[in-house]
């Protein structure tokens, strides 16, 4: 996009939003994006875990503790409903 003087503030911003895509939408996706790449990172952790905890409630947390290494237990996973499905059945 060129300057032009003759625009204002705002049609420059319209022309923006048309050329690059509206940023509030680009945000927005790369949130999704990153909650994915989170989630896969999370999953790959499970089989690492030492101990599933689960409540009837659909609740699941996977936890990973070595005294040697670590002062305490270390949560690799947790998750509601459908996630904490897929963290039984990685378990």
């Amino acid at each position: 996009m060129r300057y032009n003087p003759l625009l204002n503030e705002q049609e420059v911003k319209d022309e923006m939003r048309k050329s690059e895509g509206d940023p509030h939408v680009k945000g927005r996706i790369r949130t999704q994006q990153r909650e994915m790449v989170k989630r896969r990172r999370m999953m790959q952790e499970v089989p690492k875990a030492d101990v599933v905890n689960t409540t009837p409630t659909q609740v699941a947390v996977a936890i990973r503790y070595d005294r040697l290494k670590l002062f305490a237990p270390v949560v690799v996973a947790k998750g509601y409903d459908e996630v904490a499905s897929r963290i039984k059945e990685l378990a």
